[in-house]
């Protein structure tokens, strides 16, 4: 299984619990997959991974809390 699949079956799980907006999967779990490698492609690039890491994590901390109430 793939990383997409894996984030599609955690979105439908949680969407089945009532936690995340009734809708289709597929097409967020693309995006969240995109800004989650796209996130590890600045970390890696960065002068200072440590503080890249944290600011990445604090945002998307924010992403998935809007998609939560979304």
């Amino acid at each position: 299984m793939n990383s997409v699949a894996l984030i599609t079956m955690a979105l439908n799980k949680a969407m089945e619990r009532g936690e995340v907006r009734k809708r289709p999967a597929m097409p967020l779990a693309q995006l969240l997959f995109g800004a989650l490698c796209r996130g590890a492609m600045v970390v890696a690039r960065s002068d200072d991974p440590q503080t890249t890491v944290a600011e990445m994590r604090k945002e998307l901390r924010s992403l998935l809390d809007a998609i939560q109430k979304g």
